[in-house]
């Protein structure tokens, strides 16, 4: 195999190996980030709603 030893070509394929794991990973990344960031705003939302009733809460009481 091109003039390789056998130790040359494990650590070819282990690179490749490593190389397509870190691929899948990079995309899967990629499908959850939309997700992440809905999550995110999901509850920042829910926060904000919180927030506003006790402050409504606290001005009716005044």
């Amino acid at each position: 195999m091109h003039g390789l030893d056998k130790f040359h070509v494990t650590n070819l394929i282990r690179i490749e190996n490593l190389v397509a794991i870190n691929q899948k990973w990079k995309q899967s990344e990629n499908e959850l980030a939309p997700k992440k960031i809905n999550l995110i705003a999901c509850c920042f939302d829910k926060k904000m709603k919180n927030l506003n009733k006790n402050f409504a809460q606290k001005k009716n009481s005044i």
